[in-house]
């Protein structure tokens, strides 16, 4: 006999077992008993109606046997036995379990079409194959990722839909979590717990330094500066992370040292504006990103501020062009003669006060120089003290620095004799 019973029922009538016996009297009345399952099972020993005692599970047992025996009730107790196959129908008490390959997963930035990202996997205890063991994966909640995502409802690959707007972004966004479901097609229809798998987004080194603190463009330093001075500044942010957004700069100036980490720029070599007025200064800024860095270059023009630090120099007057340096000088007059030079000199300070000169002299009266021109006036020298006593007149340039500097001249006169004296007699 098959009967067939729904799993988790019980307390209910399997089938009603009927045996009948030829002969009369007590030979005749027939009872029943199991053989076996009655842990599970219980017949009525007269009537023959099996009950089902306990519930059983699809998922454990998809049927059972039960030998039933029918016996008369006088000696030799005669006996037959049959079997009662109770098979256990499936019923949707199971819901899904859902899976994932990977609870989190890493995506680089950037743009994706159709990227596999992990894959789920749902279970149904259900037995049977039919709609209550069938499952279906949706996606609840794609948490804004960019483009939105696609499960495959039956295999639950997980991908990424593309299309615009579809760009992953570490600077703008850096991580998702994405929601599912799987539902059976049972009727009522179970579904799994929500499943979450975070997206991590990785951050690539997509971003260059961007300046936030800049020198002037040219910058003005005294040549008497000190080696270490600070001379500026530079700030930078890179909006990558870790090494892709840590910022160092790189001085390509032998006048200029700039501390890597902070930026902070100094003099490196003492400045002498006589020798060069200006420095052209590069500053590489840069990220420490891979596979390559990112860069811009920040360029400062230092100036150099003069100093008086040079004092005027007389130039030989037959030096028309480049000043010779003099600290004497020989001129040959008339005597009685009145006339005039120029003395030249040459500061290599900067044009100003620096090297703007003043003139003033000390000597024979006869000879005097103007004072911003440098003209040197003589008249009347007589040659006869002069053989034997030299006339000589002493020129004094300063310059108009703070500090001022000095230099002299030494002018020295030779006189050309005329006839400018009668005969005399000795008595």
């Amino acid at each position: 006999v098959v009967v067939g019973v729904q799993e988790n029922t019980f307390g209910v009538v399997l089938a009603q077992m009927a045996a009948t016996d030829a002969d009369s009297g007590d030979a005749a009345v027939v009872t029943y008993s199991l053989l076996n399952g009655t842990m599970l099972a219980s017949i009525n020993a007269s009537s023959g109606v099996v009950m089902l005692d306990a519930a059983l599970d699809a998922e454990a047992v998809s049927e059972i046997v039960l030998a039933v025996q029918a016996q008369d009730s006088a000696p030799p107790f005669n006996n037959a036995t049959a079997l009662l196959v109770v098979q256990v129908q499936d019923v949707n008490d199971n819901a899904p379990v859902l899976t994932s390959s990977a609870l989190r997963v890493e995506v680089e930035e950037g743009t994706y079409v159709s990227r596999l990202l992990f894959t789920l996997a749902a279970v149904d205890a259900d037995s049977g194959g039919g709609a209550s063991s069938q499952t279906s994966i949706i996606l609840v909640s794609s948490d804004g990722f960019p483009g939105g995502v696609v499960v495959n409802p039956t295999s639950g690959a997980v991908t990424t839909r593309g299309g615009a707007g579809s760009t992953l972004d570490f600077e703008t966004r850096s991580a998702y979590n994405l929601t599912f479901r799987a539902t059976d097609l049972g009727s009522p229809a179970l579904s799994s717990p929500l499943l979450t798998v975070s997206v991590a987004v990785t951050d690539v080194n997509d971003n260059a330094p961007v300046i936030t603190m800049r020198p002037p463009e040219t910058l003005g330093v005294s040549e008497g500066a000190a080696v270490g001075q600070v001379l500026f500044t530079v700030a930078a942010q890179d909006a990558d992370a870790g090494e892709n957004g840590r910022v160092t700069f790189t001085s390509l100036s032998p006048y200029v040292r700039i501390n890597s980490n902070s930026g902070r720029a100094t003099l490196a070599q003492a400045l002498d504006r006589e020798q060069e007025a200006s420095h052209g200064v590069a500053i590489w800024v840069a990220d420490n990103g891979t596979p390559s860095s990112l860069g811009v270059w920040v360029n400062v023009t230092l100036r150099v501020l003069d100093e008086n630090d040079n004092a005027p120099q007389f130039c030989d007057p037959s030096s028309a062009v480049a000043c010779v340096p003099i600290t004497t000088l020989n001129v040959t007059v008339t005597e009685l003669a009145t006339g005039t030079f120029v003395v030249r000199t040459q500061d290599a300070d900067e044009p100003g006060p620096n090297s703007n000169v003043r003139f003033f002299g000390y000597g024979d009266s006869r000879i005097v120089i103007a004072e911003r021109s440098g003209v040197v006036t003589y008249s009347q020298l007589t040659y006869e003290p002069a053989a034997t006593e030299p006339i000589t007149f002493s020129v004094f340039a300063r310059d108009l620095g703070t500090v001022q500097f000095f230099s002299q001249l030494d002018i020295t006169f030779h006189v050309t004799d005329i006839n400018n004296n009668a005969p005399e007699y000795v008595m």
